[in-house]
């Protein structure tokens, strides 16, 4: 069936930040407001729980995890907006693509972030007019957060797409993960050189190589 749109995740996969590291320093952060130990914990595994977010929470001694999202996106869009205004955040060079795309496909988003650091990122770099569906799943909805399939699922059925009509891009495996479960072709973009195992059937190292890969 001929591809009639495309969906984005945002951080990583559109926007150039410090990714992991960055989420890591503000988890800690915000940890240690809390009055939380920081010692022995493993922090990638938070951003691979999905819908067992909350039991990791609880095992870091997290009372309240309405409380622990209003610290950490707080301090999350302050530090990004610093970020942005300095330059060290910034969109990579292939998204240009997307103006293009946008002509012939619906463009729908997906991001794990808060809704107000994706409408910092998508004003400050006049990406908001290019997709027709977005779908935040920070905060209030981070049980949904991807690996979940939810969010792409939703932006389907915001573009009023099918599953084969449409192709899914991010960055991360939480990513491709998210993509396979929902039923949607899926590619992880990857530009630079990362440690471990990678799935070259389902890799990219450019947007414009979407052009080649979208009506497979």
């Amino acid at each position: 069936m001929t591809v009639k749109g495309l969906i984005f995740d945002l951080d990583g996969t559109l926007i150039k930040s410090p990714g992991i590291t960055l989420l890591n320093k503000i988890l800690l952060e915000t940890l240690r407001e809390l009055k939380l130990n920081t010692k022995n914990i493993v922090l990638d595994e938070f951003w691979r729980s999905g819908r067992r977010h909350r039991d990791i929470l609880e095992k870091w001694g997290v009372r309240d995890p309405i409380d622990f999202w209003r610290v950490f996106d707080e301090k999350d869009y302050n530090l990004r907006f610093r970020l942005i205004k300095s330059g060290v955040i910034k969109v990579f060079e292939d998204v240009t693509v997307l103006k293009q795309l946008a002509l012939n496909y619906k463009l729908g988003l997906v991001s794990n972030s808060s809704r107000r650091v994706v409408e910092l990122e998508l004003e400050a770099f006049n990406l908001r007019d290019l997709f027709q569906t977005i779908i935040i799943l920070g905060t209030e909805k981070q049980d949904y957060a991807k690996p979940e399939p939810q969010g792409v699922l939703w932006c389907l059925e915001g573009l009023g797409l099918k599953k084969e009509e449409v192709v899914f891009i991010g960055d991360l495996e939480i990513d491709l993960e998210a993509g396979l479960k929902a039923g949607v072709k899926t590619f992880r973009i990857i530009r630079d050189d990362i440690k471990g195992h990678i799935r070259e059937e389902y890799t990219i190292r450019s947007l414009h190589e979407l052009y080649s890969k979208i009506n497979f």
